[in-house]
Parts: structure tokens; C-alpha cells; sequence
């Protein structure tokens, strides 16, 4: 697959965005979120680089170890997603995404 058509450049953001694209074109997800510990502001930055929006912060929603951690949650909703995808260096992307689920046909989008 040709990653350059994805609007981020680290192999991760690349996978993520992938994975979205998967929920929405081909589970017909409405939406998808996500969270991380509020610390770990490279997730965060990760997520709001491909598209999602913060939403808010869960208190003391994780325990690691003894300790309780806050987490961030960001999500993405289907109208969020299709912007993303009217940018012009993704229609080659969008046009190989939906000819395989015309054709059952995998390798076209992995």
C-alpha cells in the first residue's frame, strides 16, 4: 500500500489512521474514540493529528500500579472522518478503499 497518500508521516499515525478507515468504510462505524493517560501527551498528539477531537478527561479512570491515572478521551464521528478524506492527496486512497469492498478483494486495501 502506499502510505504517502495518509496525512501523517510515522509508521504509527499511518496504522491508526488506517484502522479508522477500516471502522468507518467498512463496519460502518458512526463513531470511534480513543483514550490515553492524560501524561502521555505523544498519544494525544498522534490522535489529533489524524482527526480527533478531545472530548474530555475521565478522573482517575485507569489504576497503574497503586496509583490512579487521569485519562484523556478523543473521538472521531463519521462526518469528522469524511472531511479528512475530501482533502485531495486522499481520493487515490478512497477510490482503492471502496473498489474493495466492491470486490470482496483484500489486497486492495491492505
Amino acid at each position: 500500500m502506499d502510505l504517502s497518500v495518509f496525512p501523517v508521516v510515522t509508521k504509527g499515525g499511518n496504522c491508526l489512521f488506517f484502522m479508522i478507515s477500516y471502522g468507518f468504510e467498512k463496519l460502518y462505524f458512526e463513531r470511534i474514540y480513543g483514550h490515553c493517560m492524560s501524561r502521555n501527551s505523544a498519544s494525544r498528539k498522534v490522535m489529533e493529528k489524524i482527526g480527533f477531537k478531545f472530548e474530555g478527561t475521565l478522573r482517575h479512570g485507569i489504576k497503574k500500579g497503586e496509583v490512579f491515572e487521569d485519562l484523556d478521551l478523543l473521538g472521531m464521528i463519521r462526518s469528522d472522518y469524511e472531511k479528512i478524506l475530501l482533502h485531495p492527496t486522499h481520493q487515490k486512497y478512497r477510490r482503492r478503499f471502496k473498489e474493495g469492498r466492491n470486490n470482496n478483494d483484500k489486497s486492495s486495501y491492505i
